[in-house]
C-alpha cells in the first residue's frame, strides 16, 4: 500500500521505524506515539530526519514526510496539553483567591470555557486512528487532499439555562474542518469568515506552537527567496545578482499555515437561509517557483530567433504560494519578483497567536503572558502566510511577454493546454495545474514569461515525466487540442470565438474574457509548424528573446496610442487595410493617419540605408503636403549594440526628404502606462544656458510658441503633438530655438577658445561627413554640450555652430549641429548609459527638422554612409513645394469603395481620379463630452463638408449650425462636380 519503503542502506536506519507499517493499522495515535516517545522527542527529531535522508537520499521520501507529520502532530497535542494545564492552574488560583472583584464570575466562566475547549481538542487528536493520520497527511493512497491541509478548530459555546454547582455554566462544542492548503491560503486566513454546517465563524487565532514565525529574504527582481537569520549579510541575490537583495526592506516575516482557531458564541455563529451572505475578501497572492539547475532533466526549444518557444522538465521544483494580506493601498510597498505592491500582511500576538482586528482591538487568550500588557512589542506585525510543497513540473517559455495584450495569448494557451492534456490522458487531470513565473532578462527592462505546469501531488504522480520522455508526447498534446479547436461547431458562427464544447470548459473563471479560440489556434499552429525545428538544449534560460520583445513593444505602442485620448485631444483607433496588409486608421483631433506596420524602406523609395520600419504613418489627406512619419520602437537590450547603424538608417530616412522619422524607446512607450521617472538624460533642458531667459521670446519670434516648452515632455508626447498638428515649419523653428540654447558666445569668444572647439571636433568627428564642422566660417557662434562619466570619460558631445546673421534673419539652414554618442562596450554596460541613449534618440527626434544636423556614434560608424548625408546636408532639405509626398497605394481608396454605400461608387471614383482627398466613411461628430451629436455617410472634417443619407437628414441643421456644408446623397450622385468643387474650394 505504501510503496517501496525499504532504504538503500537499511542498516543506517533504526529498525524500530521499519515496524510502523505493521503497527499503523491497529494502534491508536497515543499508543503509536508512546512507542516512539524517545525517538520523536525534540532532542532527537533532527537525528531522525538525518537518518531518513541518509537512507532514502531525499527529503521527498515517504518516510521523511511521515516523520515530519508525526512531529507536528505531537507538537500540536503537547501544545494543547500545556494550555490545558495552564488554564487549570489559573482556575485553581482564582477559585482559591479571597479577592473577588465584579468581573470574577465572568473571568472564571471564560477560563473554564476555554479549558473545556482545549480538552476537547486534545481528546480529538488522541482518538485519531493512525491510518486516518496517514490519510489526512496525504501519505498513503485514498488521501483526502494531495497536499497536507490546514485545520480549522472551531469552538462554539453556549450558556446553560441551568448549571449545577461545580459544573461549567457553558456548553462547548468543537468542530474540526480541514481544507487543502491551496484553498486555505485564502479561506482560513486571520479575520476571514468560514461558512459550514449553517454556521459562520471568524478566524481569530493562529497556532504558533506548531508553526513558528520565520525570517525570509526576498529578491526584488526574481523569484528567489531564502529563510535567513538576523545576521545574514549576503550582498547580492544568489540567483540573479540583484543588489537590492541586501536591502532591509527585502527581509520579511512569514508563517507556514497549519492550524487556526475560531471561538464564537452559538448565537453569533448561526445563520439562516435568508442571511447566508458571504463576505468575500481579496488578497494579494503570489506563487514563487524555485529549482536548482541539476533538476532540469530534459529541455527542448525551437531553433528560431523569430519564435522563442521551448519546454523543460523539472524533476524537483519548490512552490511557495504567499498571501501578503488584503488588497488595498495600505501596507509597506515591497517589490518581490518584479512586482511592486502594497503588502499589508497580518498582525497577531507573538505569544498566543490571537489576531488583531482592523480597528486595532485584540482579545488575548487566557493563557497569554501578555494578556494585560499593551506594549506593541507583543504584536508580530506584517507577517505573510505561505504554503509550500515540492513536486515535478514542466516549464514552458512562451512566445509572449509581460506586456499588455499578451494576456489574451497566455490565457488562450493555458486553456488549450488543458484541453490537450484531457484528450491525451482521457481522464481526470485536476491534479495538474498551471502558474505563471517570469525572470528578468539581464541588462534590460524586459522579463521572460514562463508557464509552469505542475503536479499538485507532492513528489509528483508521474504524469509529467511521461510527457517528457521525448519531445513527441507534448507535441501530441498540442495537436490534439488544435484538432478539437478547428473542428468545433462554433467556427461556423462569426459571433463566437470559442465555446464550452472546445476551449471555454478549460478556462479559469477570472480569465473568461481573455480566452480566445482563434488566438489559441494561431499559437498552437505556430508551435506545430515548428515541430521539425525542435532540438535539445541544456536549459531555457539561455534562449534569446530579442525579436519577441521588439514585436511586443510594437503591440504596446499601438495600445499606447489608444490610451492617448484626453478631454482636449479626441483619439480613435480602428483596424484598416493599408498598402495591402492589416493596419490601422488613427484619428487624433481633426487629423487622420493610416498606420502601416512593418514597412521596408530602401533605395527603391530614395533611401540609401535600407531598414525595416516598425510603422509608417501615412496622412489620410494630402492637401497640406504632409510627409509620412516612420516610427521605430527600440528596446535598449537589443539595440544597444547597433546604435551607429540605427542612427545611420534614421538619418537616411529623414534626409531623403520624403519622410519624417521618430524613435521611441521601451521606456517612452511604457511611460504611457506607468511613470518611468527620469529615464532620459534631458539634453534640451535650457537651465544654465546663457540665453535661457530668452527662450519664450525666441519661440514666439521664430513662430514656435504653439509648442510651448517641449523640453519637459517625452518623445511620445512630441509624436502626439506632431500627429495632431503636423507643421514641419513650426517644428523646424522649435529645433532652431533649442539649438540656440546650446550656443555660448562668451565661452567661445576668443581665437584660442574657438581653436579648442575645433580640436575637440577633430578628435571626436571624422572629416568628410562632418567637414562643415571642421571648417567653421569666420562669423559664427559656437556651443558645446558634454556629458562625461567619472570613470570611463565622455558619453556624449553635442556641437553647435550658427552664422551670426541667421539669428537675426531666421535662416535656419545656417545652423549646424553634430552629436556623437560614445558607445564603447564599457559605456554600454554601465547602468547610466541607457538614459544617455534615450536622450540621444530624443535629440534627433527634434533636430531632424534642421537640415544641418548630423548624428553619429564612436563605434559601428560607417563613414561612407554619412558621405551622402553630408552632401545632402550642405545642399539643404527640399522645400515643401518641391516635395511630392509618397502616398499609400490604391488600397486606401479600395477600402473606401467597400465601406461606402454602393450608390456613391461613381462619385468616389471621380473624386479619386481628380486627386480629391479621402473621406471618412460613417463619420461621427461628438461634442466636448464625447457624445455623438451627428453622423454622416461621408465626411471631410478638415474642410467641413459632408454627404448625408436619407435617414441622416435630422443631423443637417446641427452640422450647418457648426459651419458645415451638407449635401444630400442624391446631389452627390446627380451633380458630383458641385461636391468636388466644394472640397477643392
Amino acid at each position: 500500500m505504501l510503496g517501496n519503503l525499504e532504504p538503500e542502506n537499511p542498516e543506517k536506519f533504526p529498525h524500530t521505524f521499519l515496524r510502523f507499517i505493521d503497527l499503523h493499522r491497529t494502534k491508536l495515535f497515543d499508543d503509536f506515539i508512546a512507542m516512539f516517545q524517545g525517538f520523536l522527542s525534540e532532542d532527537s527529531i533532527q537525528h531522525m530526519r538525518d537518518f531518513v535522508v541518509g537512507a532514502w537520499g531525499t527529503e521527498e521520501s515517504l518516510p521523511y514526510r511521515v516523520v515530519e507529520g508525526l512531529h507536528y502532530q505531537r507538537k500540536e497535542r503537547d501544545s494543547l496539553k500545556r494550555k490545558v494545564n495552564t488554564l487549570r492552574s489559573k482556575i485553581r488560583t482564582k477559585e482559591q483567591s479571597k479577592v473577588r472583584d465584579k468581573n470574577y464570575e465572568q473571568e472564571l466562566t471564560e477560563l473554564k470555557q476555554e479549558k473545556n475547549a482545549m480538552q476537547s481538542l486534545v481528546a480529538r487528536i488522541g482518538d485519531t486512528q493512525t491510518l486516518n493520520f496517514f490519510t489526512d497527511e496525504g501519505l498513503i493512497p485514498n488521501y483526502a487532499f494531495p497536499e497536507a491541509g490546514v485545520v480549522l478548530r472551531s469552538i462554539i459555546y453556549r450558556k446553560k439555562a441551568k448549571a449545577q454547582e461545580g459544573q461549567s455554566r457553558y456548553d462547548t462544542w468543537m468542530y474540526e474542518y480541514e481544507r487543502p492548503a491551496r484553498s486555505a491560503i485564502h479561506e482560513l486566513v486571520p479575520e476571514s469568515f468560514f461558512y459550514a454546517g449553517g454556521r459562520k465563524v471568524q478566524i481569530d487565532q493562529v497556532d504558533l506552537n506548531v508553526s513558528e514565525v520565520e525570517n525570509w529574504r526576498f529578491c526584488n527582481n526574481c523569484s528567489y527567496l531564502f529563510m535567513t537569520s538576523e545576521s545574514d549579510a549576503t550582498s547580492a541575490c544568489p540567483e540573479c545578482g540583484s543588489n537590492m537583495w541586501a536591502d532591509d526592506g527585502q527581509k520579511r516575516k512569514m508563517l507556514r499555515m497549519r492550524t487556526v482557531f475560531s471561538s464564537t458564541s452559538d448565537k453569533d455563529s448561526r445563520i439562516g437561509d435568508d442571511s447566508d451572505d458571504r463576505e468575500p475578501s481579496f488578497y494579494n497572492r503570489q506563487m514563487l517557483v524555485n529549482f536548482k539547475a541539476e533538476h532540469i532533466k530534459d529541455a527542448y526549444h525551437v531553433n528560431s530567433d523569430d519564435f522563442p518557444f521551448g519546454f523543460e522538465f523539472l524533476s524537483k521544483a519548490t512552490f511557495r504560494e504567499i498571501n501578503f494580506g488584503e488588497k488595498g493601498d495600505q501596507g509597506d510597498i515591497v517589490t518581490i519578483a518584479g512586482q511592486e505592491l502594497p503588502r499589508k500582511g497580518f498582525t497577531f500576538c507573538r505569544f498566543c497567536g490571537k489576531v488583531q482586528k482592523q480597528n486595532g482591538d485584540i482579545r488575548h487568550a487566557f493563557t497569554c503572558t501578555s494578556r494585560k500588557q499593551e506594549s506593541p512589542d507583543n504584536l508580530t506585525e506584517c507577517v505573510y502566510l505561505y504554503r509550500e510543497f515540492t513536486s515535478e513540473a514542466i516549464r514552458f517559455l512562451l512566445p509572449v511577454t509581460t506586456f499588455s495584450g499578451s494576456e489574451r495569448k497566455l490565457h488562450s494557451f493555458v486553456a488549450a493546454l488543458h484541453l490537450g492534456l484531457k484528450r491525451k490522458f482521457k481522464g481526470n487531470i485536476d491534479h495538474l495545474q498551471t502558474t505563471l513565473a517570469d525572470e528578468p532578462v539581464p541588462d534590460s527592462n524586459f522579463r521572460k514569461n514562463y508557464l509552469v505546469l505542475y503536479d499538485t501531488v507532492p513528489g509528483g504522480t508521474g504524469y509529467l515525466k511521461q510527457l517528457m520522455r521525448s519531445e513527441e508526447p507534448l507535441m501530441e498534446v498540442f495537436e490534439a487540442a488544435l484538432e478539437v479547436l478547428r473542428a468545433c461547431e462554433c467556427n461556423q458562427d462569426p459571433e463566437k470565438d470559442g465555446c464550452y464544447r472546445c476551449l471555454y470548459a478549460y478556462r479559469t473563471s477570472f480569465n473568461m474574457a481573455g480566452t480566445s479560440r482563434d488566438t489559441a489556434v494561431a499559437l498552437l499552429d505556430d508551435i506545430v509548424k515548428h515541430r521539425g525545428n525542435l532540438g535539445r538544449i541544456d536549459t531555457l534560460k539561455h534562449i534569446q528573446v530579442n525579436a519577441l520583445f521588439d514585436s511586443e513593444l510594437e503591440a504596446r505602442f499601438v495600445e499606447a496610442l489608444q490610451r492617448s485620448r484626453g478631454d482636449d485631444r479626441p483619439v480613435n483607433l480602428s483596424k484598416s487595410v493599408v498598402n495591402g496588409k492589416p493596419g490601422y486608421l488613427f484619428k487624433i483631433g481633426e487629423r487622420s493617419w493610416y498606420i502601416e506596420p512593418q514597412a521596408q524602406l530602401g533605395p527603391e523609395v530614395g533611401i540609401r540605408v535600407p531598414s525595416k520600419a516598425d510603422f509608417v504613418f501615412w496622412p489620410a489627406r494630402d492637401q497640406d503636403k504632409i510627409l509620412p512619419i516612420v516610427i521605430f520602437t527600440d528596446g535598449f537590450f537589443y539595440h544597444k549594440d547597433r546604435i551607429g547603424m540605427d542612427m545611420a538608417q534614421r538619418m537616411a530616412i529623414a534626409q531623403s526628404g520624403k519622410y519624417h522619422v521618430w524613435s521611441l524607446s521601451w521606456q517612452d512607450v511604457e511611460n504611457r502606462y506607468r511613470s518611468q521617472g527620469q529615464y532620459f538624460e534631458n539634453f534640451l533642458d535650457p537651465t544654465g544656458s546663457p540665453a535661457v531667459n530668452k527662450l519664450d521670446q525666441f519661440l514666439a519670434h521664430y513662430g514656435a510658441a504653439s509648442l510651448g516648452r517641449i523640453h519637459s515632455k517625452d518623445s511620445f508626447e512630441w509624436l502626439l503633438r506632431f500627429l495632431e498638428h503636423p507643421s514641419r515649419k513650426t517644428w523646424r523653428a522649435c529645433a532652431f530655438v533649442y539649438g540656440l540654447m546650446t550656443v555660448d558666445a562668451n565661452r567661445f569668444s576668443t581665437p584660442e577658445s574657438i581653436d579648442g572647439w575645433c580640436d575637440t571636433v577633430r578628435q571626436t568627428l571624422p572629416e568628410g561627413p562632418f567637414e562643415v564642422m571642421h571648417r567653421p566660417k569666420a562669423k559664427s557662434l559656437f556651443g558645446l554640450l558634454e556629458r562625461d562619466h567619472e570613470a570611463t570619460g565622455p558619453l556624449l558631445k553635442l556641437f553647435s555652430m550658427v552664422d551670426q546673421s541667421a539669428v537675426s534673419n531666421g535662416h535656419m539652414d545656417q545652423m549646424h549641429l553634430a552629436c556623437c554618442i560614445f558607445n564603447s562596450e564599457m559605456n554600454r554596460e554601465d547602468e547610466a548609459f541607457e538614459s544617455i541613449w534615450n536622450g540621444y534618440l530624443r535629440l534627433y527626434n527634434l533636430y531632424q527638422f534642421l537640415p544641418g544636423a548630423l548624428f553619429a556614434a564612436t563605434e559601428a560608424f560607417d563613414r561612407s554612409i554619412y558621405e551622402t548625408m553630408a552632401r545632402q546636408s550642405r545642399e539643404g532639405l527640399p522645400t515643401a513645394e518641391q516635395i511630392t509626398p509618397t502616398e499609400p497605394d490604391a488600397t486606401a481608396w479600395e477600402e473606401i469603395y467597400s465601406l461606402a454605400m454602393p450608390a456613391l461608387g461613381n462619385f468616389l471614383k471621380r473624386l479619386a481620379k481628380s486627386g480629391g482627398s479621402i473621406p471618412e466613411v460613417g463619420f461621427e461628430m461628438t461634442d466636448e463630452t464625447g457624445e455623438v451629436i451627428a453622423e454622416v455617410e461621408l465626411g471631410w472634417p478638415d474642410v467641413k463638408v459632408a454627404i448625408i443619407a436619407e435617414w441622416q437628414k435630422d443631423f443637417q441643421a446641427t452640422l450647418e449650425g457648426l459651419g458645415w456644408r451638407v449635401y444630400p446623397l442624391d446631389d452627390a450622385t446627380d451633380r458630383p462636380e458641385d461636391v468636388i468643387d466644394a472640397l477643392k474650394g
